[in-house]
């Protein structure tokens, strides 16, 4: 089956959001409505937006129901938008060309760190993510893309990606790891350096080949639809 990546809107704003960046025909994800996301996930017709901005931890909440749906469908869950609209409606109530722009960059730049783990969700380097929307001139990069629930990912969900816990925005580099003494190095760099910090461009194009490695194989061009030769193509 086709793999699928989906970016749930949160609210309002998000949806406004994935309407421009669809209407635009840039995006590299693969969106839908959030109509049909529930009918393809029942359960998520019973997650109301409003009870995800109750929860302590919504994107650890959505991603459990998102998780446990995925395991016969196929289906890869990127989140790479989501937490956008917070620090927009307190800048602005209004949905703002920088903002915009800003989610963009970062969606079609995670798409290039992307990571498939099979009936798993993903995460990108989202540090490096911030850092290039950053170098691109739009200072919202950082301030207005958050990221909800992250100890509870790191409990929940990177012991099974990756063997054990590590931060958020360090969840790819065991990928590019050839042995537990290399992992260690890579795991401390990162652990050293703040959240949302752009990581050493070493470690940056350590990861990216092996994307790159991982797209050349013929495994990952059947029946697929990442978009990862096409986010690649990003200027470091």
């Amino acid at each position: 089956m086709s793999r699928v990546i989906y970016a749930f809107a949160h609210s309002d704003w998000d949806r406004a959001l994935l309407d421009y960046l669809q209407a635009q025909g840039k995006s590299p994800l693969l969106l839908a409505p959030t109509a049909e996301i529930t009918a393809r996930f029942p359960a998520l017709a019973t997650l109301t937006i409003e009870a995800l901005a109750q929860a302590d931890e919504p994107d650890a909440v959505l991603f459990q129901q998102l998780s446990a749906q995925s395991k016969d469908t196929g289906l890869v869950v990127l989140h790479a938008i989501g937490g956008i609209a917070d620090s927009a409606a307190t800048v602005d109530a209004t949905v703002s060309q920088a903002h915009i722009e800003a989610a963009f960059l970062t969606a079609k730049y995670c798409c290039g760190v992307l990571r498939e783990f099979e009936g798993s969700l993903c995460y990108p380097l989202l540090s490096d993510a911030y850092a290039y929307v950053q170098e691109q001139g739009y200072p919202h990069g950082h301030d207005s893309i958050t990221c909800y629930g992250i100890d509870a990912l790191q409990k929940s969900l990177a012991k099974e990606w990756c063997g054990y816990p590590v931060r958020v925005n360090s969840l790819a580099l065991p990928l590019c790891a050839s042995d537990d003494t290399e992992r260690k190095t890579l795991k401390r760099a990162m652990r050293n350096s703040i959240y949302g910090a752009k990581p050493a461009v070493m470690l940056r194009e350590q990861v990216l080949a092996e994307i790159w490695r991982q797209a050349s194989d013929p495994g990952w061009q059947t029946g697929q639809t990442l978009a990862l030769r096409p986010a690649m193509d990003i200027k470091l």
